[in-house]
């Protein structure tokens, strides 16, 4: 006989089935499997038990006198076992966990919005609010940040300057590429209007393709993103913009002018507070994100 601290848990639910049931066959259609299934598991639990649960004949399975004093006894334990799981989950329905994600207008519209409904579906008990945030993070804006991230005001910023402070934490997302885009297949970069962040060294970077020899550019400073997609649209003129970006359903038709040109001491960065352990809902949103990276890049 083998001990009782070995009893199958599943020949137990087996056993609680068929004795409410009746008959063998009916407990099988209950459970969702064959008659000789059951049986199986009833030997299982006999076996283990040391003593006969059922009175055996060809036309009737009756409960013996063991069997009688088992029954109930199971039938309030399972059912007690499913009002305490039914319980648990509906504790884990209302145990929300609040990420609040601090990014640019820019990078919520085309990059992170059109995701949303994905990361929503994978965690539904994540939820997310964002705040306004800059790509580039001056240094008066550095404290403040700093300041937001160790009270916890905020629990995750992406942008593409790092926060000098060594309660921070970084993470890098990836290493962005930016390109030159215009809404007019015949646009000519020379003749067309520019709105682009003549501060911004990646911006320079692909404007020096574009000004060989005594090549001019008429160039409009305009440091926000979407203002400047806004423009360009409208004048169909020419905004440069992350690569990643140019993904968005709303860009698809735009067109491309030159080459991508990138920095390795340029990256987008998830930054956060240092801790010794992070929480779930936090690496959930980290890892997420990068694959929301690579799905780009694929």
């Amino acid at each position: 006989m083998s001990t009782k601290s070995n009893l199958s848990l599943n020949a137990l639910r087996v056993f609680d089935v068929a004795a409410r049931a009746g008959t063998f066959k009916q407990a099988a259609q209950q459970l969702g499997v064959t008659q000789a299934a059951v049986t199986r598991q009833i030997q299982t639990l006999e076996n283990q038990l040391g003593m006969r649960l059922f009175q055996r004949d060809n036309r009737v399975h009756a409960l013996t006198p063991a069997g009688l004093e088992l029954a109930p006894a199971l039938e309030s334990i399972f059912r007690e076992l499913d009002h305490t799981i039914q319980r648990a989950r509906s504790t884990a329905d209302h145990n929300i966990t609040r990420l609040t994600l601090a990014i640019s207008s820019e990078r919520l519209r085309y990059w992170l919005q059109d995701r949303l409904a994905d990361f929503h579906s994978i965690y539904p008990h994540i939820q997310l609010s964002f705040v306004r945030s800059d790509e580039q993070v001056n240094d008066h804006q550095q404290a403040e940040w700093a300041s937001q991230i160790q009270h916890e005001n905020i629990d995750l910023l992406i942008s593409q300057s790092l926060l000098r402070d060594t309660q921070v934490q970084q993470t890098t997302l990836y290493k962005p590429s930016y390109i030159a885009i215009s809404p007019d297949s015949t646009c000519q970069p020379n003749e067309a209007t520019w709105f682009v962040d003549k501060g911004h060294p990646m911006h320079q970077r692909v404007i020096n393709q574009h000004t060989h020899g005594s090549v001019s550019l008429n160039i409009n400073q305009c440091a926000d993103t979407t203002m400047a997609l806004d423009l360009a649209d409208t004048y169909q003129g020419i905004a440069i913009i992350d690569e990643q970006l140019a993904y968005h359903p709303s860009l698809k038709h735009w067109h491309v002018l030159g080459n991508p040109e990138s920095s390795r001491s340029v990256a987008v960065y998830a930054q956060y507070r240092k801790k010794r352990r992070y929480s779930v809902a936090l690496v959930a949103l980290l890892n997420w994100l990068k694959l929301q990276v690579k799905d780009i890049d694929i």
